[in-house]
């Protein structure tokens, strides 16, 4: 608790830090923002993005300002501001192919895609998933990012998108399976 009230603090009075300092403090809001969505406290994933994209753009680090504005477009869909968050994830995915750095734009590919599969614009979203399995071919990178990927195609199948000449339940149940194995091999 009071590990948690200095960063409060600290994030709050933040204006002359050191750069290392406002990384690391970036970094840990991020932390912070990502364990409150998965808690579904909404308000409070969105207070620590808001600090984690405030210092990071208070330094250079690019990779650190791509997932500080991955962060602060995941807690603005799960609040319900779609728009917004799709300027924060565009945002996201320029500033990772600005420094190269796959795991941060299949990050950002993963909440665009998931506000086109909000939306029900099936195309676009499969189209972004898909960018993220075939990255994750390519570059030999599993992570959970690609297992909600292969997840949501598998979804969006199932909700009626299909594919020409093939069977849309037996192409799902294949991402599904896909995804199964890569989640059991790695967790």
């Amino acid at each position: 608790m009071k590990n948690n009230l200095l960063l409060i603090f600290c994030l709050i009075d933040c204006v002359c830090y050191s750069q290392p300092l406002e990384i690391e403090l970036s970094k840990e809001a991020i932390v912070k923002s990502k364990n409150f969505l998965a808690q579904l406290e909404k308000d409070s994933a969105y207070f620590y993005a808001l600090k984690s994209l405030e210092l990071a753009n208070n330094t250079t680090d690019k990779k650190l300002q791509s997932q500080a504005n991955t962060a602060m477009a995941n807690a603005l869909y799960r609040l319900g501001d779609k728009d917004e968050a799709y300027v924060y994830g565009q945002k996201a995915i320029e500033l990772s192919n600005t420094i190269n750095d796959a795991e941060s734009l299949m990050d950002a590919y993963l909440i665009i895609g998931n506000i086109h599969y909000f939306n029900l614009e099936d195309s676009q979203s499969i189209s972004y998933y898909q960018k993220i399995d075939s990255m994750s071919s390519q570059l030999s990178i599993q992570n959970v990012t690609v297992v909600k990927a292969l997840q949501n195609v598998g979804l969006l199948l199932l909700r009626g998108y299909g594919y020409d000449g093939e069977d849309p339940i037996i192409l799902a149940e294949k991402y599904f399976q896909k995804a199964n194995e890569l989640a059991k091999k790695n967790w």
